[in-house]
């Protein structure tokens, strides 16, 4: 088995999806927690200078989704086959746009704009997406209530993780698509992820 360590901030951020499978998969792994005063010191031994960072046993591997990717890969979470990877890759792609559509209204710092973006992304990303994950959910209507048949794989914990933190920062009711949100419950009533958001650290981000 090899050793992991997951160099990342003091927060949940780009690294939780990949927290979210070693949960998953009940792998043990180092969570390195990164303060921000101790950054300048870290940062030049960082590939690309830029967190997260996978290291397994001693080599450093960088971009959070090529680590999250190659973990579900790893630990069984990526598909049966050809159509499933690239079902999941589609909802991966999904995910990635519509996190950085939410990271906007978080890093607006003008008040008005601010408003004004966040009514935009409610009003029209939010739908945009969980309309499409709800379509994948119920074309899938035989996947035993996940989005891929089979069990759950990356693509569950995928927009657990996005839909958490929409609720996290923007207190959105996501109940409109109730189909997605089952998905999401599944994954957070499992029992190892459930385990683990019980003992993960509480914090901003």
């Amino acid at each position: 088995m090899s050793e992991y360590k997951l160099h990342y901030f003091n927060g949940r951020g780009a690294a939780e999806p990949a927290r979210l499978v070693f949960a998953l998969a009940g792998v043990e792994y180092d969570d390195v927690r990164c303060e921000e005063e101790d950054w300048p010191t870290k940062k030049p031994h960082m590939p690309l200078g830029a967190l997260p960072v996978l290291e397994i046993d001693g080599k450093m591997m960088t971009q959070s989704q090529a680590i999250v990717r190659y973990l579900a890969r790893e630990f069984g979470f990526y598909g049966a086959n050809n159509m499933e990877t690239f079902r999941i890759d589609e909802i991966h792609e999904a995910v990635v746009e519509l996190n950085r559509e939410l990271y906007k209204v978080r890093a607006e710092k003008d008040d008005t704009k601010k408003k004004e973006v966040q009514q935009s992304f409610v009003d029209t990303i939010v739908p945009k997406f969980m309309n499409f994950f709800e379509r994948r959910c119920t074309e899938n209507g035989g996947g035993g209530g996940y989005f891929i048949d089979g069990g759950m794989t990356l693509a569950d914990v995928l927009v657990y993780n996005i839909t958490f933190n929409m609720e996290y920062y923007l207190k959105l009711s996501l109940d409109k698509w109730p189909k997605t949100m089952a998905v999401c419950k599944k994954v957070e009533n499992h029992p190892k992820i459930a385990a683990w958001l019980k003992e993960r650290p509480v914090t901003d981000f």
